[in-house]
């Protein structure tokens, strides 16, 4: 699939440019993993407490929702006075808000090694946000929305400085890309209490009062795959074995895994690492083939994951892939190297790529076709499109509560209640970290290299492990 190229006249028109960050050498620029209902954005709601006999009604993005046991009269008793809450005004200008326009923050490389994936998760999160601005009047219909980049260059040190040059200018960040460099970030947006959606599905994020995860875990990803693989795929008593990124990324796929293995009674025959950037995967073959895997279980990206199913082709090993959900990229699995994807899949969400009936899908398209300055829609495009829908909601709630301080969008977000992703994720529960509920399904989608969409991905189906519920997120 072809990327989509920034260029210079479309980076003035997406983002105001970071002041101050020239002598850190990081760079502003234009970064996965979202109807005609085209009015009705992502809605936070919030669900009756158990017990209640009424049911909660849904509300719209920011709303809230009221419910009451029905055994309780609804008249004050005699010569009680009744106060009537005064509405909420207008939030207060704050960090990043100057009365009418919201500014959020990017943390994202635009330089760097993923540069190619920066830019479209930055075009995808700027496609939703001139729907938002131009539709739908800005957030609660006159708060426009504005995004402050800064140049990660995939390096968790840079992030930081970046982070620390940003901060007080926006109300929180809605694209962070990578596990390492969100993670580097992770204790100064808890220091200064700021609210982040990471650039990862990590697991680690679930229960953090600070982030606003959306998506199944790359846990849950792993868990579903091993699903899949015993299921589908006959895995029962065959070999299997890992290759993994040497980080925190691969230690979350990790973890799924070895909870899965333990859940239906196997263990790995080999387990291999690599370093982000490496090029020769000989080694790692050698070990995979001399241990008689016959599935590899994957937690990669996708330039290594490529070259380790292109060298094992070279030396006739060739047994089933299955990856999370960052170890593809049809422009790395088309041509020449469409052979070794043969036997590869993916573990994602959502449906199919283009899809035009699943909503979310549709929408995306149409708006990527709109506002996206001729970007050609791609995976990564949806990706900050996605997380962009998660970003939409917490700030609704967050002006319908009058509070746009860093403070109140933590806030806001343990208030917020189910948010639909229209098809593109699994709805997502926030609300106090210990009681969020991320979805636990997973589409698996396998590569076909007939597909006329770019995405070469076809979906196989639906998959939920029965452990998958079983798993518990540490907090």
């Amino acid at each position: 699939m072809n990327q989509h190229v920034h260029h210079p006249a479309r980076t003035r028109r997406l983002v105001r440019l970071v002041a101050g960050l020239l002598a850190l050498g990081l760079v502003a620029a234009a970064c996965g993993d979202d109807d005609d209902d085209a009015t009705t954005p992502a809605t936070g709601e919030t669900t009756a407490p158990s017990g209640d006999t009424t049911a909660a009604t849904t509300a719209g993005p920011g709303d809230t929702t009221t419910s009451g046991d029905s055994t309780e009269s609804t008249e004050p008793p005699p010569d009680a006075t009744t106060t009537v809450p005064a509405p909420v005004g207008d939030p207060e200008e704050v960090d990043g808000f100057d009365g009418e326009t919201i500014t959020v923050g990017a943390v994202l490389d635009q330089t760097g090694p993923l540069a190619f994936v920066g830019t479209d998760l930055l075009v995808g999160a700027q496609t939703y946000w001139d729907f938002v601005n131009e539709e739908l009047g800005g957030i609660a219909g006159k708060y426009k929305v504005e995004i402050k980049v800064a140049d990660s260059k995939n390096e968790a040190p840079v992030a930081v400085q970046a982070y620390q040059q940003i901060k007080g200018d926006v109300v929180m960040f809605t694209n962070i890309l990578g596990t390492p460099v969100t993670k580097a970030m992770a204790e100064f947006l808890v220091e200064d209490n700021i609210l982040a959606i990471p650039g990862s599905l990590a697991g680690e994020w679930v229960r953090n009062p600070n982030f606003l995860p959306y998506s199944a875990p790359y846990e849950i990803e792993m868990i579903n795959g091993v699903e899949f693989w015993q299921t589908n795929l006959e895995g029962a008593g065959q070999t299997a074995c890992t290759f993994a990124q040497n980080d925190s990324y691969g230690e979350s796929g990790l973890t799924g895994l070895e909870f899965a293995a333990e859940k239906y009674g196997f263990e790995f025959a080999a387990d291999t690492t690599y370093n982000s950037g490496d090029t020769d995967f000989t080694a790692q073959v050698t070990e995979l083939a001399d241990a008689g895997c016959e599935v590899v279980f994957s937690v990669s990206t996708p330039r290594e994951q490529t070259g380790l199913m292109t060298g094992a082709r070279s030396l006739g090993f060739e047994p089933v892939f299955i990856g999370t959900l960052p170890s593809f990229l049809s422009l790395l699995a088309g041509g020449d190297n469409g052979a070794a994807f043969a036997n590869f899949y993916l573990v994602g969400d959502g449906g199919e790529f283009g899809d035009p009936e699943i909503p979310g899908m549709k929408n995306f398209l149409d708006r990527v076709e709109k506002y996206g300055d001729g970007a050609a829609p791609s995976t990564f495009l949806l990706t900050g499109y996605t997380a962009t829908l998660a970003a939409h909601a917490a700030l609704e709630k967050a002006v319908a509560l009058g509070d746009l301080s860093h403070e109140g969008l933590v806030n806001a977000v343990q208030q917020l209640g189910e948010v639909d992703f229209e098809g593109l994720a699994g709805n997502y529960t926030y609300g106090p970290p210990d009681e969020r509920v991320p979805p636990i399904e997973s589409a698996i989608f396998r590569f076909d290299p007939a597909k006329t969409d770019r995405n070469l991905l076809a979906l196989q189906e639906v998959v939920e492990s029965p452990f998958a519920k079983e798993y518990v997120f540490a907090g």
